[in-house]
């Protein structure tokens, strides 16, 4: 899962960038392409021995973000595509069928338009942000057919979810990337979690609705992403399928915070008015001591 050596992003809904590794390692090859004439743009290489100077840990996340500098693009919006989307791109389509003969079937997710003009595609259990009825939520995706996926626990036909996005003027487009140290989100409007890089890792904290701590720990790989290590988590609490809302980092842990303390106040009051409550009960008096009988002494 971890050891990914190629990927294809969507830039700023306008690019994509190809990120592969080289054959003798020595870092990333990229090449860019414009999204609607599908026109070769860029080319360039991003060495390990470059990217050893970069704070980001995961080897991808950093040759992407090094190519984008590199490149002059902005990347205010980047997410995930299929491989398999290079298909649909003139100049990089031989290349992709020579160097991925298997994929002719890779089981990616298509999001189209009603009229099946394709908007994107995404991985098998990739995710896609959804702005729809005055809500914003993220929500995974499973492949079921190359014309049904699974989104949010509900199957679609995909032509059925793109008629509903349009006449409720929702939006879709792949989760963007998280390139931050810390980031948190609310698991389907219920438990929240909460994450932030260490220097082993990443640390982690889930709460219930009340913010109260029910779950923590910390997860000791270094060069996965933050929202590898969210999915990770995800998986093992059982929670994969469900939809999720970006939240605040900062916000989720201050309130946690407050919660914590009140707890803890709560506690110590507790414990001073018991401690009280001992201190002022009556003491029973002493016992006087049973007089010892005279015993006669017969003579």
């Amino acid at each position: 899962m971890f050891e990914k050596k190629e990927a294809l992003y969507l830039v700023d809904h306008e690019s994509y960038l190809h990120l592969k590794e080289t054959v003798t390692q020595t870092g990333f090859a990229y090449e860019t392409f414009d999204k609607a004439t599908g026109a070769a743009q860029h080319t360039g290489l991003i060495t390990y021995e470059e990217m050893l100077e970069n704070p980001i840990r995961n080897p991808l996340a950093c040759a992407r973000v090094m190519a984008l500098q590199e490149i002059g693009l902005k990347g205010e919006a980047v997410s995930e595509v299929a491989l398999r989307t290079l298909e649909q791109i003139k100049e990089a389509r031989r290349a992709y069928r020579k160097e991925h003969p298997e994929d002719t079937h890779d089981h990616s997710i298509r999001f189209i338009t009603s009229d099946y003009n394709e908007l994107f595609r995404i991985p098998d259990g990739g995710k896609v942000q959804i702005d729809y009825a005055g809500k914003h939520f993220v929500s995974p995706c499973v492949y079921i057919d190359d014309y049904h996926t699974r989104i949010a626990g509900r199957v679609y036909h995909i032509c059925e979810f793109a008629e509903m996005m349009e006449r409720g003027g929702g939006t879709v487009a792949p989760e963007p990337e998280i390139t931050a140290n810390q980031a948190a989100w609310q698991i389907g409007h219920r438990e929240y979690l909460s994450i932030q890089s260490t220097e082993t890792g990443w640390d982690y904290s889930v709460y219930d609705r009340q913010f109260s701590e029910i779950d923590g720990g910390d997860i000791d790989l270094k060069h996965i992403t933050v929202q590898q290590c969210r999915d990770m988590l995800l998986q093992d609490l059982g929670w994969q399928g469900r939809s999720f809302v970006p939240m605040d980092y900062e916000m989720v842990e201050e309130r946690a915070a407050d919660v914590a303390e009140e707890k803890l106040n709560s506690l110590l009051e507790r414990i001073h008015a018991e401690r009280k409550e001992i201190a002022n009960r009556p003491h029973s008096d002493a016992r006087s001591a049973p007089k010892k009988k005279n015993r006669e002494v017969c003579l």
